[in-house]
């Protein structure tokens, strides 16, 4: 690991620690735990806007959860069952957004149409997991593990636990709104 990469790793590692997404824990303790699974962190390069509508590069921490286990040779991600994980449907959003369009154009010829997206990124990351989830996505990095106390980006069962919150948070704003 170079010296720019493990000084961005430390950035990024901070501040999840600073937020209080992730407990960081020595290796050794980590390995006492029980139920404990590890999966490495990945520092995954991305495109952003920023305020002046330019393109610019952003560096993002990924939990790799499908990276089989060293000891056991299965991934946290094999492990989730998903016929027990709520159903999931705000992955087809821009399909639902078309029909409604067309749904609300056909009833209403001559009204406006209002729309806006929400970014709920930060909500997700406030999302917190339940002990012994948190310790079956204990992440690691030549510097420390860490157990992440929310849901993860690379955790197979992580959009339908957040799928859960987010319809309710959809019904609240389209009962106020109406």
């Amino acid at each position: 690991m170079d010296f720019h990469t493990k000084e961005v790793l430390h950035k990024l590692l901070d501040k999840d620690v600073k937020h209080a997404f992730a407990l960081p824990i020595t290796t050794d303790t980590a390995e006492k735990m029980n139920g404990g699974n590890w999966s490495p962190l990945n520092i995954q390069e991305q495109m952003t806007i920023n305020e002046k509508g330019e393109r610019v590069e952003k560096k993002r921490l990924t939990h790799n959860q499908s990276f089989p286990g060293i000891a056991s040779n299965n991934s946290i991600n094999s492990l989730v069952q998903h016929e027990e994980l709520e159903p999931m449907i705000y992955g087809f959003m821009f399909i639902r957004m078309i029909h409604m369009i067309h749904a609300m154009r056909y009833a209403f010829p001559c009204m406006v149409i209002l729309i806006s997206k929400y970014d709920l990124d930060s909500a997700y990351r406030r999302m917190h997991m339940n002990a012994p989830s948190a310790v079956k996505c204990i992440c690691s990095t030549t510097i420390c593990a860490l157990i992440y106390l929310r849901l993860t980006f690379g955790g197979s069962f992580s959009p339908a636990e957040w799928c859960v919150i987010i319809e309710i948070i959809t019904d609240l704003a389209n009962d106020i709104s109406n």
